[in-house]
C-alpha cells in the first residue's frame, strides 16, 4: 500500500511548489519546532543515488513513530498523499523534508484557517487514506458500466480500512498530555480490549447510517455527514502522533512534550463496562475540548444504586452542572408480524448503548429542554 521504499527522482535545483508551501508553512510554527523538525529528519532520512534528495521511507516512518507495519502503512500512504500538497499533481509524493513537513503540519492540525477550512482539512484527510475508483473502459460489459454509472464516483475507503483505522484512532485517544511514542497506544486489559470491535462497528455502522446505498466502501458524502454531524473531532488522536515530529527527544532529554491549548480524551474517575476506554475514546471525538477538560464522575449507576425513580433523583438532582447519560438496552428474540404472518426473529440479543448529553442540570419539571442530543 502505498509508494514504494526505492529511491525518488531527483527534484529540480529550482524552487518546486511543494517547497515554497512547506516554507510558508513553517514560518506560522515555533521557530525551534521548525529547527527539531529538520533535526529529526535529517537524522533518520536516506539518500538517493545521485546524493541530492534525502527522503524517510514507509518503513522509517513506522519505526519512528513506533506503529504496527499495518498501520505505518496507512500513515504512509496518506503523508505520500499530503505530501503533495499544493497541487496534487504527483500522488505519491516521496516523503522528502518538505513533503513530509507539510504532511506532519497538516496531520497536527497546525495549518492557518485561512489556508484550509476545517471541512476542507477532514476532505483532504479522508483522501488522503482512500482509493480512487477505476472508471469504466470499453471492454466493460453494459451491465457493469451502468453499475458504475450509478455508484457514487471518488475517492473512497473500504470497509476493512475504515475499520483499521478507527480502531487504531480509538487506541490512540490519550488524556491531555501529548505522549511520548512508546505510550500512544493505550495499554488495556483483556477485559476492556474486547470493547474496541463493538465501539468500531458502531461508528462504521453510523457512518453507513448516512450512505445512499450501504456497502463495503464508504464514500467521502457519508463520511463528511458523519464527521460534521457525530464526530467533528475524529482525526484528533493523530494529533499527538505527529506532534512527535516537532519535538526532538534527543536534544529535550528529561522534557515532556506540550502543546498550547491541546486537550486530549475525555477522562472518567471509574472506568466501567459502560463507560470504557473506548466509549470515552468516541465520545471525544464528538465533543470540543471545552468540553474534555477535568474527569467525568459517576453520579448514578443502576447496577451499583438501584433502579427506583427515587435513588435516580438522590443522586442526580442536586448536581448543579451538565451530565452525560448512558442506557444500555439488551435486545432479544422479538415477534414479528411480516404481511400478516407472525414470526419469531432468531436474532442473538445485542448490547446497544445509548448516550444522552445533557446541558441544563436535572430538575423536576413538565417542560423540555432543547439545547440536548442522542447519541448511540
Amino acid at each position: 500500500m502505498g509508494q514504494s521504499n526505492s529511491a525518488p527522482t531527483s527534484v529540480p535545483s529550482s524552487l518546486t511548489k511543494s517547497q515554497a508551501f512547506y516554507r510558508s508553512l513553517s514560518k506560522t510554527l515555533p521557530p525551534l519546532s521548525v529547527q527539531d523538525y529538520e533535526a529529526i529528519f535529517a537524522s533518520l532520512a536516506q539518500t538517493d543515488d545521485t546524493g541530492e534528495v534525502t527522503y524517510w521511507t514507509e518503513d522509517t516512518l513506522a519505526r519512528f513513530l513506533e506503529v504496527p507495519s499495518k498501520i505505518g502503512s496507512l500513515l504512509f500512504k496518506s503523508a505520500s498523499y499530503l505530501a503533495a500538497l499544493p497541487t496534487l499533481e504527483n500522488v505519491p509524493a516521496p516523503l522528502d523534508k518538505e513533503g513530509l513537513g507539510i504532511a506532519a503540519i497538516l496531520l497536527t492540525q497546525q495549518i492557518p484557517d485561512e489556508v484550509l477550512s476545517r471541512r476542507e482539512l477532514n476532505r483532504l484527510l479522508f483522501n488522503s487514506f482512500a482509493e480512487i475508483p477505476p472508471k469504466a473502459t470499453d471492454s466493460e460489459t453494459d451491465k457493469e458500466a451502468s453499475e458504475k454509472r450509478y455508484r457514487p464516483y471518488g475517492p473512497q475507503i473500504p470497509v476493512a480500512t475504515m475499520t483499521s483505522l478507527i480502531l487504531f484512532l480509538l487506541s490512540m485517544s490519550t488524556s491531555h498530555s501529548l505522549t511520548t511514542p512508546e505510550t500512544t497506544l493505550v495499554s488495556t486489559t483483556e477485559s476492556s480490549r474486547r470493547h474496541a470491535p463493538t465501539t468500531a462497528k458502531a461508528i462504521i455502522n453510523a457512518i453507513q447510517g448516512y450512505a445512499k446505498s450501504p456497502s463495503d466502501l464508504i464514500h467521502y458524502d457519508a463520511f463528511r455527514a458523519f464527521i460534521e454531524r457525530d464526530s467533528p473531532y475524529f482525526f484528533d488522536p493523530l494529533v499527538p502522533l505527529f506532534q512527535n515530529f516537532f519535538f526532538d527527544r534527543q536534544k529535550w532529554t528529561g522534557k515532556t512534550l506540550l502543546r498550547e491549548g491541546w486537550i486530549g480524551a475525555m477522562e472518567t474517575e471509574n472506568l466501567t463496562d459502560t463507560m470504557n476506554l473506548f466509549t470515552l475514546a468516541q465520545l471525544s471525538m464528538f465533543f470540543p475540548k471545552e468540553w474534555r477538560m477535568g474527569k467525568m464522575v459517576a453520579l448514578y449507576a443502576g447496577s451499583r444504586d438501584g433502579f427506583s425513580m427515587g435513588m435516580f433523583e438522590s443522586k442526580v438532582l442536586k448536581y448543579p452542572g451538565i451530565t452525560f447519560l448512558s442506557i444500555v438496552l439488551i435486545t432479544g428474540p422479538s415477534i414479528l408480524l411480516v404481511r400478516g404472518i407472525t414470526k419469531s426473529s432468531e436474532t442473538d440479543p445485542e448490547e446497544v448503548l445509548l448516550g444522552v448529553y445533557v446541558s441544563t442540570p436535572w430538575k423536576s419539571s413538565s417542560k423540555g429542554i432543547s439545547d440536548h442530543f442522542l447519541c448511540h
